[in-house]
């Protein structure tokens, strides 16, 4: 009975034993493929026994290397990234972006806090900012070399003084400066009378010998500038009032402060010659450069009241603002203005920020450091949950060609026996 129950089931051995072998023969390829987790040696000798770890974790650093090579390279390459950030950077977008953003700053600016924050916040800064800012100008404007002090004199003359009309007003207060202060007929007096000297007087006289001719040399010769400078020079000596009311009267009835004044309004300071201009703008330029070197202490000093003024002013501003003072049409213009800025410079620099993003953030090295530091279980779940099912169809179809090729086995036995 034995026997005739081992001749009945003895046909099915060889493609059940060829199915379980070639599912086990690949179940262990694929398990191989992941296991063991660590590398494990042989008791006495202490080699390592082969194929520990498995191929995955043995293989971890250059599995980083080329998926990170791959993702780089082939499948997120900066054109890509340059072309979706161009189709995405678009007026409408921006806008979008910038509209939000912009009412969400509103909106947190209801809120007496958040102003009082942001007041304290930008006060407490702007001292910094100011003297950060003020202390870099002053020291380029104090060098030697410096191409901001050419460019500020260059613009202080060019646009500033040569561009300046002095109207009547003006230009009788200048006048009446000048005359009050240099040529008063007080002032006149007493240098006319330390110029009248007999030494003048007679080198006058020689010169206009020297320098003249005919019958005015004849009369010249007759006159005794000596004895006229004495005599002059004393009635302005012992005449004070009288003189300088004749030095006053003189000034009037020569209608000298008219015709300066008159001369000073139809000045017109572009008539200059280049030379002088040129002058102008040198004088300037080392005088604003020695001032700043010898006054740079009182410079901060004055600068630091209208720091702390300005610090104030801004945050008293800010804490009485409100959302509501903003007209719909201004907050319009301003959403378009810094959408049309934002959106002009990203099409303009992209490539340049895309370029130095990606140096920054360095994806290639990113993407490799990340898979590296995935432990072996990490790397297992992460292929098993991209190909579990290719790899248990693999497993079938190890199951299947074992199963066909015991079949074989079993067909030639049958048709071929050996005798």
């Amino acid at each position: 009975m034995l026997l005739t129950f081992y001749v009945i089931i003895r046909p099915f051995f060889q493609p059940i034993i060829g199915a379980f072998h070639g599912w086990f023969a690949t179940r262990m390829v694929v398990v191989m493929l992941f296991r063991p987790y660590k590398e494990y040696h042989f008791p006495i000798t202490g080699k390592r026994i082969p194929f520990t770890p498995g191929i995955f974790p043995s293989r971890k650093k250059e599995l980083a290397r080329n998926i990170s090579k791959t993702v780089t390279e082939s499948l997120l390459t900066p054109e890509d990234i340059r072309y979706r950030a161009d189709k995405f950077i678009s007026e409408e977008n921006i806008s979008v972006i910038v509209g939000a953003t912009f009412d969400t700053m509103l909106e947190n600016l209801n809120y007496t806090d958040n102003i009082k924050k942001l007041a304290d916040s930008l006060s407490s800064n702007i001292p910094d900012m100011i003297n950060n800012t003020t202390s870099g100008f002053l020291e380029k404007l104090s060098s030697d070399n410096s191409k901001q002090l050419v460019k500020l004199s260059d613009f202080l003359i060019n646009e500033i003084f040569l561009n300046i009309k002095i109207n009547k007003e003006i230009a009788i207060k200048a006048v009446d400066y000048v005359f009050d202060s240099f040529i008063s007929p007080q002032n006149i007096r007493v240098t006319l009378q330390d110029s009248l000297t007999p030494e003048k007087a007679t080198n006058l006289q020689i010169l206009l010998r020297e320098k003249t001719t005919g019958a005015l040399k004849f009369i010249l010769a007759l006159v005794n500038l000596e004895g006229i400078f004495n005599n002059f020079k004393d009635y302005l000596k012992n005449e004070p009032e009288k003189s300088e009311k004749l030095i006053g009267d003189i000034i009037i009835q020569l209608k000298i402060k008219d015709d300066l004044v008159n001369k000073i309004i139809l000045l017109d300071f572009k008539k200059l010659p280049f030379d002088t201009i040129e002058s102008l703008k040198e004088n300037l330029k080392n005088g604003i450069s020695s001032y700043i070197k010898n006054n740079h202490q009182t410079i901060d000093k004055s600068l630091h009241s209208v720091k702390e003024a300005a610090a104030e002013m801004i945050r008293q501003q800010i804490i009485n603002f409100s959302p509501s003072q903003l007209k719909p049409e201004t907050i319009s213009t301003i959403k378009s203005e810094i959408s049309r800025f934002i959106y002009n410079y990203l099409k303009k620099d992209l490539t340049g920020l895309i370029n130095k993003g990606l140096q920054a953030l360095k994806p290639k090295e990113m993407i490799e450091s990340k898979i590296e530091a995935y432990s072996s279980q990490d790397v297992e779940d992460l292929i098993l949950g991209i190909m579990k099912k290719e790899l248990k169809n693999l497993e079938f179809l190890g199951l299947l060609i074992g199963l066909i090729l015991g079949m074989s086995a079993l067909a030639i036995e049958y048709f071929l026996p050996i005798r």
